[in-house]
């Protein structure tokens, strides 16, 4: 069985341009998919938000994407992660993966700092 993955690695908008690198990100897997890709992956945090506060979600867009194009669509944002009442929580780097199906089917939230630290 041979299988077709695409890498994208797209320039980043930032500040409050930052939103578009959803669409950006749906054009560049509708691109992807064109060519016969079935399993499309973007970089860490993106298409984001990757920077808080938290004013958009891929999550939606990267689902109908990967539905309407039956393809398996790895992306990642900035995640409030275990929020209570009243408290956003710790904010995490997450990286998602969803189906062919549009449903998310996966989540790692990164637990190991950046840099020296490693």
């Amino acid at each position: 069985m041979k299988l077709k993955i695409a890498v994208v690695q797209p320039e980043t908008l930032t500040g409050s341009e930052a939103p578009k690198n959803v669409e950006r990100a749906v054009a560049y897997i509708r691109e992807a998919a064109r060519e016969g890709a079935k399993l499309i992956a973007l970089p860490e945090t993106y298409p984001g938000p990757y920077t808080v506060p938290l004013t958009y979600s891929p999550e939606e867009a990267l689902s109908a994407v990967a539905r309407d194009e039956k393809v398996y669509v790895v992306g990642g944002a900035l995640e409030y992660v275990n929020a209570k009442e009243g408290d956003r929580g710790a904010c995490y780097n997450c990286l998602y993966l969803w189906g062919p199906d549009g449903r998310r089917i996966g989540k790692y939230t990164r637990t190991s700092p950046p840099g020296p630290w490693i």
